[in-house]
C-alpha cells in the first residue's frame, strides 16, 4: 500500500487540542508476542484499505480468534501510509454506546468547549486528518455504529479499522472475517513438514516454548500437538490457554483431558481482559450480547454435530412450540444470521452451491452446558432425532440414485447427526424408532465400507423387543447382505432366508430382491451352481414387482452381475458376457455409477479369464475413472486389487505387490472378507508368483509401501499404463481340470485333512483353502467332500524338465 498524497483543502473546522495526528503509531499498544500465522489476513486486509473506496473495514470473528492482534500488526505496518498517523480507541471498559463519541475523543485528545457538541468537535479536529482510526472490541456497542459512518461522512480522509464479534451492517462497510489458524489435514497422513508449517502447531510451540524452555517438538511430538490443535478448533486464544499446561502435562494426558475443553481453557494472562482469561469467558461475552429469543436459538443448535442444514435448524427450534406460538412463526434464518454475524455460527459453501451452517467445537461445548442448564435438552435431541429418521428414510437410495461427482449424498454429509440420532434413540428406548433408522442406513453402510458399524447397530435394534413386522423384515435382509461382506455365511444365510420370507409376506420388493441376491452369492461360495442360479432368476422375476424404474433396473443389474460369476465359474465365458453387458446397460439406465464400476471390473475379470490382459486393464482404468468420486470404498478396492493382479500376470510384480498391498489395507479398515471365489484364486496365484519373481524382501518391501498409499495414490498408481508382458503360459494340472495348486489341496481333503490343517502344511489362511475348496467342488460337479477321492485324478504331477 503506497502512502496517500497530501490533500489541499480548506479547514473550515479548528482542530485547536488534536495532539495525536502525526505519522506514528503513538497510543497504540505494543503486542508482546509475535504473530503467528496470520500472513494471508494482514495481506487480504492490506489490499482492501489500498482501495480508495474502503473506508470502513470491520475484522469479525468470534472470542478469541485475535482480531485484534491482527489489527494492531495491521496498524502498526500501515502507519507510515497515513500523514497523520493511527489512533487506537479501546472499547473493552465502555458499557453505554452514548459513550463511544466520548472514547473516540479522549482517544485523539480531542477536549470540545463547554457548550460544544462532541461529535461535532470530534469532527472539527478530524475533518481534515488523513488517520488509521483503530476502534478495537465494538460487538458490544454496536448500536453506536452511526458514530463511525458520521465520522467517515464528515471527515472525508479519515479510515476506520473496527474489530467485532458482529457486523456493523452500515452502509460504505467493508468486512473481512479472521478464520481459524490453519490446520494440517490429519485424514490425509500428512508430513512431518506439513505439520511444522501449521500456523496452529507453531503457535503452539511458541507459547509452550515460552513457559518451558526445554519443549521440543519432535515428529511424534508434532503429531500429538496438531491433534490437540484441532480438538481446539485452531483458535488461537483456546491455543495459548493449553500450551502453558505442558509445564505439568505430558502431550497424551493434554490431549486426553480436551474431551471437555472448557474446564482446560483457564489461566489466561493477568494483563488480558476479562473476557479473555478463559475460554468460557470469552464464548460468554458474546452469548450474553443476544436476545432471549437468539440465545434459545443458540442452545438448540448445539445438538447438531458436523453441522446442519437451514430445514434441520427449523425443525429443532420449533419443536415443543404451540401452533399459535409467534415464536413458530418466527423466521429461524434470521436468528441464524444474527449468530452468523456475532460469529457464533458459521457458514460452508459446497461446491453444488448449497450452503451448511457449523459451530466450532469449543463453542459448541458452551451451547450444550447452556442447553442442558435451560432444562431443554431431551426435547431438543428428541427433535434433532425426529428430524434425522424423517431425513434418513426420505434419502434411503440416495446411494444408489444420486449423482456422486455432484458431491456428498445427503446421509454422507450428516452421517455425524445421523450417529448422534442413533444414540439418542438408543439410549431413550424408543426401539421402534432406532430399527426405521438403522434400515433406512443399511444401503449407505453397505456402500460406504462401514460394516462393523452397521452390523452392530442392527443387531442391536433387532434384538430390542417388539419390532413392527414389515421393519423386522428389512432389517434382517439389511444385516445379512452385510454379513456376506464380513464373511460371517451362516449368520448371513439364517437371516436373509428369515428376512426373504417375511419381506415377500409383506411386500418389500425391493428388499426381497435385495434376499435373493444375497442367497445366491452365499450359493456361490458353497459350490452349489445351481441353486445359486435358482435365487438369482427368481430376482430377475422379483425386479417387475418394484415400483421405481431405477431400482428396479439396478436389482436387475446386480442379478446379471452375479449370474455372470456363476457362468464364469462353469466355464460359460460367452454367456458371462452376455450377461454383463445387460449389466452394463441396466446400471448405466439407472445411472448409478458403482454398479457401472462393479459390471465394467467384473467384464475386466471375464478379460482376464480369456488371458487378453490389454483388455482387461483397459476395462480396469475405465471403472477407476469413474471411481474418483467414490475413491476409497469397497467398490474401487476391488478394482485396483484386479489390476494388481493383471500387472503380476505381464511381468510388473513390484507395482502389482504394492497396489495388492493398498488393496489389502483398504479392505482390514472396513472389516470386508468377501471375494468371488474365481477372483480369490488369482489372486492367491499372483501373491505365488510375484513371491516367487521377487524374492521375500523385495515382495515384503513393496508390499508395505503399497499398504502406505492414499486412495488418490492408489488409484493414480492402478490408472497408469504400463507395459504388457506377454503372460507366461500356464502348466496344465495333472487332473486336466484342476489346477497344480487345486489338485495339491484335492489330494488333502481326499485324505481326509480338515480346512485347518491343509492351511497349516501349505501355509495359506483356513479362508483361502475354503474357496479353494469350494472351486474344486463346483469344477468337479459333485457336493461333498467325500466324493473328491472318487472323481477327481490325483496323481501327482510329474516334475517339470530341468
Amino acid at each position: 500500500m503506497s502512502p496517500r498524497p497530501p490533500m489541499e483543502r480548506a479547514e473550515p473546522w479548528p482542530r485547536p487540542e488534536l495532539m495525536l495526528l502525526r505519522a506514528d503509531v503513538a497510543g497504540i499498544p505494543v503486542p508482546l508476542s509475535s504473530l503467528v500465522g496470520r500472513e494471508s489476513e494482514l495481506a487480504k486486509a492490506r489490499t482492501l484499505l489500498d482501495r480508495p473506496n474502503v473506508r470502513l473495514l470491520t475484522l469479525t470473528g468470534p472470542g478469541g480468534i485475535g482480531k485484534t492482534s491482527v489489527a494492531l500488526h495491521l496498524a502498526a505496518d500501515l502507519a507510515g501510509n497515513f500523514r497523520d498517523g493511527v489512533c487506537f480507541v479501546a472499547l473493552e471498559a465502555v458499557r453505554d454506546p452514548a459513550l463511544v463519541a466520548a472514547a473516540i475523543a479522549q482517544a485523539v485528545n480531542v477536549q470540545p468547549r463547554p457548550g460544544d457538541d462532541l461529535r461535532d468537535g470530534l469532527v472539527a479536529a478530524l475533518h481534515a486528518a488523513d488517520m488509521l482510526l483503530v476502534v478495537d472490541n465494538f460487538e458490544h456497542v454496536v448500536s453506536a455504529s452511526m458514530v463511525l459512518t458520521d465520522l467517515l461522512a464528515r471527515c472525508p480522509r479519515l479510515t476506520i479499522l473496527v474489530t467485532s464479534q458482529v457486523l456493523l451492517r452500515v452502509s460504505g462497510e467493508h468486512t473481512l472475517a479472521i478464520p481459524p489458524l490453519a490446520l494440517p489435514d490429519l485424514q490425509s497422513s500428512p508430513s512431518s513438514d506439513d505439520l511444522f508449517r501449521s500456523a496452529a502447531v507453531r503457535l503452539f510451540e511458541q507459547r509452550a516454548r515460552a513457559v518451558d524452555g526445554s519443549f521440543d517438538l519432535t515428529e511424534t511430538h508434532a503429531q500429538w500437538v496438531a491433534e490437540i490443535c484441532r480438538r481446539l478448533d485452531g483458535i488461537p486464544l483456546a491455543i495459548e490457554l493449553v500450551a502453558p499446561r505442558v509445564r505439568h502435562l505430558a502431550l497424551p494426558d493434554l490431549l486426553s483431558r480436551l474431551d471437555q475443553r472448557l474446564p482446560l481453557l483457564t489461566g489466561g494472562a493477568r494483563d488480558q481482559p476479562g473476557r479473555l482469561q478463559t475460554m468460557r469467558n470469552a464464548i460468554a461475552w458474546s452469548y450474553d450480547l443476544l436476545a432471549d429469543r437468539e440465545r434459545r436459538v443458540f442452545r438448540r443448535l448445539a445438538v447438531f454435530t458436523g453441522g446442519f442444514t437451514l430445514e434441520a435448524a427449523e425443525w429443532v427450534v420449533r419443536a415443543g412450540s404451540e401452533e399459535g406460538d409467534p415464536e413458530r412463526q418466527l423466521g429461524v434464518f434470521d436468528d441464524v444470521g444474527t449468530l452468523i454475524d456475532a460469529s457464533l455460527v458459521h457458514i460452508e459453501h459446497a461446491p453444488d452451491g448449497s450452503v451448511r451452517y457449523r459451530m466450532l467445537e469449543t463453542i459448541r461445548e458452551f451451547a450444550l452446558e447452556s442447553l442442558e442448564t435451560s432444562g431443554e435438552g431431551d426435547e431438543a435431541r428428541r427433535a434433532h432425532a425426529s428430524h434425522f429418521l424423517a431425513f434418513a428414510e426420505r434419502h434411503e437410495y440416495a446411494v444408489l440414485l444420486e449423482d456422486v461427482d455432484q458431491g456428498l449424498i445427503p446421509l454422507e454429509a450428516d452421517y455425524a447427526n445421523l450417529r448422534s440420532a442413533l444414540g439418542w434413540l438408543d439410549q431413550a428406548g424408543e426401539h421402534g424408532a432406532l430399527l426405521r433408522l438403522v434400515t433406512s442406513m443399511s444401503l449407505f453402510w453397505s456402500d460406504h465400507g462401514y460394516y462393523r458399524e452397521g452390523h452392530a447397530w442392527l443387531s442391536r435394534a433387532l434384538a430390542t423387543p417388539g419390532p413392527v413386522a414389515s421393519d423386522r423384515a428389512r432389517a434382517l435382509v439389511a444385516i445379512g447382505m452385510i454379513e456376506i461382506f464380513l464373511g460371517m455365511h451362516q449368520e448371513a444365510e439364517t437371516n436373509l432366508t428369515t428376512g426373504l420370507a417375511e419381506c415377500q409376506d409383506h411386500d418389500k420388493a425391493f428388499d426381497a430382491g435385495l434376499a435373493l441376491i444375497g442367497l445366491g452369492c452365499l450359493a456361490t461360495i458353497q459350490g452349489d451352481l445351481e441353486r445359486s442360479a435358482s435365487f438369482l432368476e427368481s430376482c430377475l422375476i422379483a425386479t417387475r414387482r418394484v415400483a421405481d424404474e431405477r431400482l428396479a433396473w439396478i436389482l436387475e443389474g446386480w442379478a446379471l452381475i452375479n449370474l455372470a460369476v456363476v457362468a464364469r465359474t462353469q466355464g460359460d465365458l460367452a454367456l458371462a458376457d452376455l450377461q454383463l453387458a445387460g449389466a452394463l446397460d441396466c446400471m448405466r439406465g439407472a445411472d448409478y455409477a458403482v454398479g457401472v464400476i462393479l459390471a465394467l471390473g467384473d467384464q475386466g475379470d471375464l478379460a482376464r479369464d480369456q488371458r487378453d490382459p490389454a483388455r482387461a486393464l483397459e476395462l480396469y482404468r475405465e471403472a477407476l475413472g469413474l471411481g474418483w468420486g467414490i475413491r476409497g470404498r469397497r467398490i474401487t478396492a476391488d478394482v485396483v486389487e484386479a489390476v494388481a493382479v493383471v500387472a503380476v500376470t505381464v511381468g510388473q510384480e513390484a507395482r502389482g505387490v504394492r497396489l495388492l498391498g493398498a488393496s489389502e489395507a483398504l479392505r482390514e479398515r472396513v472389516g470386508l472378507r468377501f471375494r468371488v471365489v474365481k477372483n480369490q484364486l488369482a489372486l492367491d496365484q499372483a501373491l505365488t508368483d510375484a513371491q516367487a519373481v521377487l524374492g521375500q524382501n523385495a515382495f515384503a518391501t513393496a508390499w508395505a509401501a503399497g499398504r502406505l498409499l492414499g486412495a488418490e495414490q492408489v488409484i493414480e498408481l492402478a490408472s497408469e499404463p504400463f507395459p504388457i508382458i506377454p503372460p507366461r503360459p500356464e502348466r496344465p494340472s495333472a487332473s486336466g481340470t484342476l489346477t497344480r495348486r487345486e489338485t495339491e489341496i484335492a489330494r488333502l481333503v481326499a485324505a481326509g485333512e480338515t480346512d485347518a490343517a491343509i492351511a497349516a502344511s501349505l501355509f495359506l489362511s483356513v479362508r483361502t483353502v475354503e474357496n479353494h475348496v469350494a472351486h474344486i467342488l463346483a469344477k468337479l460337479g459333485i457336493h461333498t467332500r467325500a466324493d473328491v477321492a472318487r472323481v477327481a485324478d490325483l496323481h501327482p504331477e510329474p516334475l517339470p524338465p530341468a
